[in-house]
């Protein structure tokens, strides 16, 4: 297995481990305190497609700076969240606003 696709492979775990450490607390703490886990009911909308256009804009420089550097997995990887980025803003355009 190429070694940059080992170091992405423990990238992507490194960073699940992190995120599970920052969200454990809190929903334990939700859950203790007797709050709702996901507040579904007071839950703002989107009213603007900025975050769209500024993930886009971000990660496609990540993206072409990945390819540049000779990284085609993480290149990849980032391109696949840009596709998600770009499913979001068609979505969005199309009329969904959740």
């Amino acid at each position: 297995m190429p070694e940059e696709l080992i170091q992405l492979i423990y990238l992507i775990a490194f960073s699940i481990i992190i995120a599970f450490i920052i969200v454990i607390p809190v929903l334990l703490w939700r859950a203790f305190r007797g709050q709702p886990l996901l507040d579904l009911k007071n839950r703002k909308k989107f009213e603007s497609p900025k975050i769209f256009y500024i993930g886009i804009l971000s990660f496609s420089g990540v993206v072409l700076w990945a390819f540049y550097d000779k990284m085609p997995y993480h290149g990849m990887f980032l391109l696949i969240i840009v596709v998600l980025y770009l499913i979001g803003l068609i979505a969005y355009r199309k009329g969904w606003r959740g």
